[in-house]
């Protein structure tokens, strides 16, 4: 794991981002997820992310943000504008240097700005103790089956904003 990123910088997500994208998302599954899924979990969920299309239509849907760090993509996080992250996939050898954080934090800042009160995820096993960090509360556990396995996931919320 590499701790000595100088600079990250978080910008909006460009078309051209798209096959790197696909890329950091399958090494992230991989390279991460083992402590909490097997292999047969792992690649079921690498298939439910789909085809280039499929992709590019995820991508644009909502709000995606890269970061960008010593030059190279360093992870991205996918939003809508009614506080849903999507996706937040960290390269493996940026896990645990900040990126994360400041990818959400900036999502955070810009749901706040468009009076969003909630932000609400699914979360992995893997991804869980992040959100945790970050403030959300479990709401509920749940079983999804995805090509015939089945894998564990916790939906979770954060109160932004008091109503």
């Amino acid at each position: 794991m590499d701790t000595s990123l100088t600079l990250i910088a978080i910008r909006s997500y460009r078309a051209s981002d798209l096959e790197p994208l696909m890329a950091l998302f399958s090494a992230s599954v991989s390279g991460l997820a083992s402590a909490h899924y097997d292999d047969r979990q792992i690649r079921a969920w690498q298939s439910a992310a789909g085809e280039r299309r499929d992709w590019r239509s995820r991508l644009s849907r909502g709000m995606t943000l890269v970061a960008e760090a010593d030059g190279a993509i360093a992870g991205f996080i996918t939003f809508s504008s009614s506080g849903h992250i999507d996706l937040l996939f960290i390269q493996p050898d940026n896990a645990r240097c900040g990126v994360a954080s400041l990818l959400y934090r900036r999502a955070e800042e810009l749901l706040r700005d468009r009076g969003i009160a909630c932000i609400d995820t699914e979360a992995s096993q893997i991804a869980r103790p992040f959100f945790t960090a970050m403030g959300f509360e479990e709401v509920a556990t749940e079983l999804v089956e995805i090509a015939g396995v089945t894998l564990t996931r916790c939906r979770m919320r954060r109160i932004i904003a008091s109503l």
